[in-house]
């Protein structure tokens, strides 16, 4: 004879009961889903000063790569190196308008690579991305307004150095996996468009296969599509298949996944409550610190 009865869980056995989901009052849970929302607005910046919802042009610490070298470009967001030189277009006729040209390219990602390189020494945090087509609608303010600017896919970069003095440059390579931009997604929820990540890449094998860089820049417009077919209802919503290069931070998106993600916990956890704001939670978490 078998020492558990059938149908019995393992962890009900010797008199052990399985662990019973916790049930709340609506105003517990309430209070909870009110308080993390507040939480999650504290943490993403919506003004114009997040350019991962208004990015705009600087003149040395961003780089378009719009009308450069396309072959050259293509091979990069396929994940392959690139460097700096490559990005020209090969059809010059002036060598000097070439060479002002290249020491523009070189200016700005010199500029680029330095406030990378100081994120990442000073706050440990990889800030350097190319972002892939940017997002942006009618507000509807006046014309000192400047309307969303978002980038939709950020592809994480390393610049590195080569060479030193006038003949310095750099390479451009991949660092790892395309990814939507989470603060575009956030900010166009609170605008009453819901999507998800997985909506946006579903069956796209260069965001789906974990490695660096897309396919082709097809699949950039294929996720292009599904957000503006999303989005149509946001005035006159368009993504500009447009490239830029710069530093980007949404390190603090990841609280926000977490406050998401972990919701129905949250509101179990009775110090979280009381913290939020529930009366109960407070009288039951006062004596256990007094306690302590």
């Amino acid at each position: 004879m078998h020492d558990h009865q059938m149908g019995v869980p393992e962890d009900a056995q010797d008199g052990e009961q399985p662990e019973e989901t916790p049930q709340h009052s609506p105003e517990r849970i309430k209070i909870v889903e009110r308080a993390i929302k507040h939480w999650k607005a504290q943490l993403i910046d919506p003004t114009r000063r997040n350019n991962l919802l208004f990015y705009r042009d600087t003149r040395t610490t961003t780089l378009r790569l719009d009308s450069v070298h396309e072959p050259a470009r293509d091979r990069l967001i396929q994940g392959r190196p690139v460097s700096v030189d490559e990005l020209l277009l090969p059809d010059f006729e002036d060598e000097e308008e070439r060479d002002r040209q290249l020491a523009d390219l070189k200016k700005r990602a010199t500029a680029i690579f330095r406030i990378a390189q100081a994120n990442q020494e000073e706050a440990g945090l990889e800030t350097l991305y190319l972002g892939i087509g940017l997002a942006t609608w009618d507000l509807g303010g006046g014309p000192k307004e400047r309307d969303p600017s978002a980038p939709v896919l950020l592809m994480p970069m390393t610049l590195r150095p080569r060479g030193a003095g006038a003949t310095r440059s750099f390479t451009l390579e991949s660092a790892g996996e395309v990814v939507v931009n989470p603060v575009l997604l956030h900010h166009l929820a609170h605008h009453g468009v819901t999507m998800t990540v997985e909506e946006l890449t579903n069956g796209i094998e260069g965001l789906a296969d974990d490695e660096p860089g897309l396919l082709d820049t097809s699949e950039a417009d294929e996720v292009f599509a599904r957000l503006k077919d999303r989005a149509h209802g946001l005035q006159n919503f368009r993504v500009l298949r447009e490239f830029v290069l710069g530093n980007f931070q949404y390190y603090k998106m990841a609280m926000v996944a977490d406050l998401e993600r972990y919701l129905d916990k949250l509101i179990d956890h009775p110090i979280i409550a009381a913290l939020a704001g529930d009366a109960g939670a407070r009288l039951a978490v006062v004596p256990e610190v007094v306690k302590s």
